[in-house]
């Protein structure tokens, strides 16, 4: 039998089918987003002036760099997340008792689950300060040429305690670099000191603390480059020049 005697019958049976009718070509409007905003993941509040108050729950950011002749951000309240977004906060340089960013918890009601990150302070009395602040964090901050101190958190009876201070950079600020008085079981690791000014000048100092955490900093410059209280714990103070071989990789570094 011959290939077409084979071929016709089958094309036969193929356009004796019925075909399906098609539907319209056209689509019916322009793609949807099919992705969430940032906005809509993480609500956010912008700041954009100078000073700022916060007194309710939320993640913050800033939106440009910012002047203030009196204080900067004051945190009145919890559960607050602070982006700089790379942006400064600056004072006038010449007030007295502003702070660049102010964390206002007090005795019996102390504020806590903060994140302050990603920015700059310079120009105000204080950098930032951190009074009655539990379990928050401080990071990749640069804080710099302030009249007083760089970074400071301050307690009383256990209400300033389990925070993180990392990866910060605090430079010429006038009298204490990093600060902690009343603070306890808190984690300062891997910042950077140096430049700080005045006649007893301190680059880490704890005080009336315990059990804070020490580790991977270098201070440089400062007239007393780490004071630490006895009851906490550290990594070895590294004071040599020249090239390191088997060094504690929880060590201290001052020069």
């Amino acid at each position: 039998m011959k290939k077409t005697d084979l071929l016709l019958p089958l094309a036969l049976l193929l356009t004796s089918l019925p075909c399906a009718a098609q539907g319209p070509l056209s689509p019916p409007g322009p793609p949807a987003p099919t992705m969430k905003t940032l906005e809509q993941i993480e609500p956010r509040t912008p700041i954009s002036s100078l000073p700022c108050t916060i007194s309710q729950p939320g993640s913050y950011y800033v939106v440009s760099n910012l002047h203030s002749t009196t204080d900067g951000i004051v945190i009145e309240t919890s559960g607050v997340s602070v982006d700089l977004m790379g942006f400064s906060l600056t004072g006038d340089g010449i007030g007295s008792g502003d702070y660049g960013i102010h964390v206002v918890g007090a005795t019996n009601a102390p504020i806590e689950d903060l994140v302050i990150k990603g920015g700059r302070i310079s120009g105000f009395q204080h950098g930032l300060r951190c009074d009655y602040v539990n379990n928050s964090r401080i990071e990749k901050m640069v804080v710099s040429r302030n009249a007083n101190y760089g970074v400071s958190f301050n307690g009383f009876q256990g209400q300033c305690d389990g925070n993180s201070i990392r990866e910060n950079t605090i430079t010429k600020n006038t009298n204490r670099g990093i600060a902690l008085y009343y603070a306890d079981g808190n984690r300062i690791e891997a910042n950077h000191v140096s430049g700080t000014t005045g006649a007893s000048s301190y680059g880490i100092r704890t005080a009336n603390s315990e059990n804070n955490f020490i580790l991977k900093n270098t201070c440089v410059g400062q007239v007393n480059n780490l004071s630490l209280d006895p009851h906490d714990t550290y990594g070895p103070i590294v004071t040599n020049t020249g090239a390191l071989a088997g060094t504690d990789p929880w060590a201290n570094f001052s020069r």
